[in-house]
């Protein structure tokens, strides 16, 4: 889920972000170039990781996470621990976000490149240059 997401990117910390923007992320700033100079992803795992040792968590890839887009979606939940946002697509923005939501940020932003800043735009299950998954495997009790 977003809130699951959020929880493991942050590892501990209150912050945007669990670090310099520059030593945890490939962004704007500092994304590598191809030939013709645009700017592509890096190979994982170039910049440092968070506390709990998960790489990439903000910066190079936008990754899925399973709730889909309304920014809503927690002001009601009762569920403050690990509340799950909306079943279904809502569309509340009047913004035309149809997908499900992306955490991170990716390498051609800044600003989106947080621990807290939710995204979506294409339609659930297209696939882009700017957006990819992490797997997760829960841990046995």
């Amino acid at each position: 889920t977003e809130a699951q997401w959020e929880y493991a990117c942050r590892a501990g910390t209150a912050g945007e972000r669990y670090g310099t923007l520059n030593s945890i992320a490939v962004y704007a700033g500092n994304a590598p170039t191809n030939a013709s100079g645009t700017k592509i992803p890096a190979m994982g795992g170039t910049k440092l990781p968070n506390s709990w040792g998960l790489y990439d968590m903000i910066g190079n890839m936008f990754e899925y996470v399973l709730d889909w887009m309304n920014p809503n979606a927690y002001k009601s939940s009762e569920d403050a621990l690990n509340p799950t946002g909306p079943v279904e697509y809502i569309d509340n923005t009047g913004l035309g976000h149809a997908g499900k939501m992306w955490r991170g940020g990716c390498f051609e932003y800044n600003s989106m490149c947080t621990a807290t800043y939710p995204y979506a735009w294409y339609k659930w299950g297209a696939s882009g240059k700017y957006n990819g998954l992490r797997l997760v495997c829960p841990a046995r009790q």
